[in-house]
């Protein structure tokens, strides 16, 4: 008995006159994964489950999210730096996207406004803001710009304890400018790990000394005042001499 293709997943024989067991054989088909700008490529069997990892990101740019191209598969956690993904019966491409990190631009201060003017003495109290500090679950590459300190003419102070604020009294009339510091932190998988990098924001603001309410009337006060010192000796003279004829 011979089959007409052993190949086939159909196929056919001719009966002879004796009994004939025929057995199906078969084989694992392996697919292919293809990793765009991460690790993981190759070929694999349905059902396996295969490990993701991103590149690391280019500067300025933060790891966002896996992209995939078949219906018939997903990964574990899109969102996530490193992750995996169980083979379909199919061939898979896999890209790991990335966006924008956190913008030096958002690096705020606050408490004190361009040109703001305080009285001499006053207690001034500012504060700041990194970008990406409220990162609270970071992927590998991911940055921030935590405020390390802060400049008043020769006052200075740093924030080390997680918090940014601060608060001073200035006693000295003049023009001064607020600056803070900010470091990049880089996530390196475990920790937030300092990169050597900088950055500075700065307000202007001004301390004056109290002055005098302002009537906002223009009229000379020492004519005035001489004038009715005039005014009210001439009335007590009065009363004098008609009080002396009453006599």
């Amino acid at each position: 008995m011979t089959l007409t293709d052993t190949g086939a997943e159909q196929t056919s024989f001719v009966m002879g006159s004796e009994d004939v067991s025929i057995n199906a054989v078969y084989e694992y088909i392996d697919y292919n994964l293809k990793v765009t700008s991460g690790s993981g490529s190759g070929t694999y069997r349905k059902g396996e489950v295969v490990s993701l990892t991103a590149q690391w990101p280019a500067d300025g740019k933060e790891f966002d999210t896996w992209l995939v191209n078949s219906s018939n598969a997903q990964v574990a956690d899109a969102s996530r730096f490193s992750t995996s993904i169980e083979m379909p019966a199919d061939h898979v491409s896999v890209q790991a996207l990335y966006k924008d990190g956190p913008s030096v631009n958002d690096n705020l201060i606050s408490g004190i406004s361009e040109g703001t003017s305080f009285m001499r003495g006053t207690t001034i109290t500012f504060g700041a803001t990194g970008a990406g500090m409220e990162n609270a679950d970071p992927n590998p590459g991911d940055f921030r710009w935590r405020p390390s300190g802060y400049r008043i003419g020769s006052a200075s102070g740093s924030w080390n304890d997680g918090k940014s604020t601060a608060s001073m009294a200035i006693n000295a009339v003049g023009n001064y400018t607020l600056y803070v510091d900010y470091i990049k932190d880089v996530y390196n998988g475990t920790s937030w790990e300092n990169n050597g990098v900088t950055d500075t924001r700065s307000v202007s603001f001004t301390v004056t000394a109290p002055e005098a309410v302002e009537t906002g009337d223009d009229t000379p006060v020492l004519p005035l005042a001489i004038a009715a010192g005039a005014s009210l000796a001439v009335i007590l003279l009065i009363v004098i001499l008609r009080l002396k004829r009453k006599r």
